[in-house]
């Protein structure tokens, strides 16, 4: 069964700030559901958000000692 939290609870879970989630809706990050006055996300969703920013990041260093080992065995050769 999903998960839901209220913005703050959510912050304080993921410990990041309110203004960071409520960005993330904007942006369409996260999907949001309102009920009045009553703004709640899914917990999945900042996992999910979560760990896709960790696979960008090990690909992108990956990318860059790839790089760097390239420029390395080029001098090498020269």
């Amino acid at each position: 069964m999903e998960k839901y939290a209220r913005i703050k609870k959510a912050s304080e879970y993921f410990d990041i700030s309110p203004s960071t989630i409520r960005r993330w809706i904007k942006t369409n990050k996260i999907r949001s559901y309102q009920f009045e006055r009553i703004v709640i996300i899914k917990i999945s969703d900042i996992e999910n958000l979560f760990k896709q920013d960790q696979k960008n990041y090990e690909n992108d260093n990956q990318s860059s000692v790839d790089d760097y080992v390239k420029e390395i065995m080029a001098e090498l050769e020269n």
